[in-house]
């Protein structure tokens, strides 16, 4: 991810953090499909390397990145940028660490 995609993300999760959705949103809505793929890929990549890892501890402690991970991959497939097995696997893997959570 470049310098200003980085950015772009850190200005994201701010506005997720201070609960901002639609102004998230108009971001993402203006972004490029490449761009949005790449934050939502690159982001979910952390999120399932800490699942795989079955550190729930981290999951727990970066509990608002997985959420803000979450909104990215539900946004890029109501945007059709993953394909529909890609969207599946990804959303699958936030209801294992839910569940996985619930049980911690």
């Amino acid at each position: 991810m470049n310098e200003e995609l980085q950015n772009r993300d850190m200005d994201l999760r701010e506005l997720f953090v201070a609960q901002k959705y639609e102004a998230i949103i108009e971001i993402l809505n203006s972004m490029e499909d490449e761009d949005v793929y790449e934050l939502t890929t690159t982001n979910w990549n952390v999120v399932k390397k800490y699942n795989d890892m079955d550190r729930v501890d981290l999951l727990r402690q970066h509990l608002t990145f997985v959420a803000y991970t979450s909104l990215l991959v539900e946004y890029a497939g109501q945007r059709t940028l993953l394909p529909e097995d890609d969207f599946k696997e990804k959303y699958d893997l936030f209801e294992e660490i839910y569940s996985k959570l619930q049980l911690a």
